[in-house]
């Protein structure tokens, strides 16, 4: 969507080092020496092998996983939907708790009598990696989950404002990463009002069963 600073970043910068292989094209159509490096992300899942998850943790499988995403705004939109989804399929849900946001303002939103297992952002992919299935916000969190291999949904909602300002400025048709690379839907997508508990909970079922 920010396609109008490119004007200044070629007056600025000889050459451009990217992280995601369809933003090479967009960089080249502007004149600007490009070279795509690879996504830090692939080292980031495939090192996390070598760390144990605590048995403090106290993680029973089978399990699902729920990132409901790194802003406030997006815990009070998804939290509570994606975990009534999940409570649906009657096993342990366990929350990777991202650096931005602390427990105790989860816990605030979480639906009376449902007790998730939370555990620190620095063992998210070790989580990640045993999950059955999971539910995450658009971001970071969807390319890891699929460099993992883990069948997930990915869910979007934001100011109804903010999402048709959105709309006019994104040019992809997607909003997960994966099915941006890929330029097709492999991940299921809940934008705004579908992003809800029914959805959710049908669409889980369909990539698990």
């Amino acid at each position: 969507w920010g396609t109008g600073r490119l004007s200044k970043i070629k007056a600025l910068v000889d050459k451009v080092f990217v992280i995601f292989p369809f933003e090479v094209e967009i960089y080249r159509s502007f004149g600007i020496e490009v070279e795509f490096v690879g996504n830090p992300s692939v080292d980031l899942v495939e090192e996390s092998e070598k760390k144990r998850i605590p048995k403090d943790f106290k993680i029973e499988k089978p399990f699902l996983i729920a990132m409901p995403g790194s802003r406030h705004s997006e815990i009070k939109a998804l939290f509570e939907e994606i975990i009534l989804a999940l409570k649906d399929f009657n096993m342990n849900v366990v929350v990777p708790v991202a650096p931005t946001i602390s427990e105790e303002f989860l816990k605030k939103h979480l639906p009376v009598g449902i007790n998730p297992v939370f555990v620190p952002s620095e063992y998210r992919f070790e989580v990640m990696k045993l999950a059955k299935a999971g539910v995450v916000a658009s971001g970071t969190a969807s390319l890891e989950m699929a460099i993992a291999g883990i069948p997930h949904v990915v869910v979007y909602k934001v100011n109804p404002l903010t999402y048709l300002l959105a709309k006019k400025l994104v040019k992809t048709n997607f909003i997960s990463l994966p099915n941006i690379i890929l330029k097709e839907e492999v991940v299921p997508e809940l934008i705004q009002r579908e992003a809800n508990r029914i959805k959710i909970r049908k669409k889980l079922e369909e990539v698990i069963y």
